[in-house]
């Protein structure tokens, strides 16, 4: 399965520069740039390694051909909703596709034919022939919902590691059993966040 493309990124992070400072014990404005990177950072490493999506963003993405079953969609946990599905014949043209509904209520979002429809039949564009655009996340209107702390706390932790250890090499006997404890801790949380992929 390849990921999608972000057409816009998220407006809002899981946590805001002031309450991750509140964490590492910072109370200067010097590097508030670089902890929001550090955030920013953590947030995208989360998502990629729990397929998840965690403040609202819009996505895009592109199948060869339509499956035989649902189109389930990658970091579409949770799913907002899709914005539109098109295909391409094999001229090139491109042709929006209506006959279908949306699953946002399950841990991954889908696109499927609604009663009585059928994906089109269409010979299809050697590559990404089909394209579905969608929003994922947490939605930005009301009522607003945060994520679980579960979340925050991972990213809280990876960031504070990111903070607390810039360079990216490990020198062998140097590690600390405070940095072993947040790897772990980091990994714990994330762990019980991964979607899974039943299908």
């Amino acid at each position: 399965m390849t990921d999608p493309i972000v057409i816009t990124e998220p407006t809002v992070e899981p946590l805001t520069v002031e309450e991750l400072k509140a964490h590492l014990r910072v109370d200067t404005a010097d590097e508030d740039a670089l902890i929001e990177a550090y955030l920013i950072e953590s947030r995208e490493y989360f998502e990629a390694r729990t397929r998840r999506s965690l403040h609202e963003k819009t996505l895009e993405y592109f199948l060869d051909g339509f499956p035989c079953g649902p189109i389930y969609l990658p970091f579409a946990s949770p799913l907002i909703s899709v914005t539109g599905v098109w295909y391409k014949n094999s001229a090139g043209a491109e042709t929006e596709w209506t006959g279908f509904v949306v699953d946002t209520n399950s841990e991954v979002g889908s696109v499927r034919p609604a009663y009585g429809q059928s994906y089109p039949s269409y010979t299809a564009y050697p590559v990404n022939s089909v394209r579905v655009r969608y929003k994922a996340g947490i939605a930005n209107q009301s009522p607003q919902i945060y994520p679980k702390q579960t979340i925050i706390g991972a990213i809280r932790l990876l960031a504070a590691g990111r903070y607390e250890n810039r360079e990216a090499e490990v020198i062998p006997g140097r590690q600390t059993m405070d940095t072993i404890a947040l790897q772990y801790g980091a990994e714990t949380l994330i762990s019980m966040n991964q979607v899974h992929w039943a299908f």
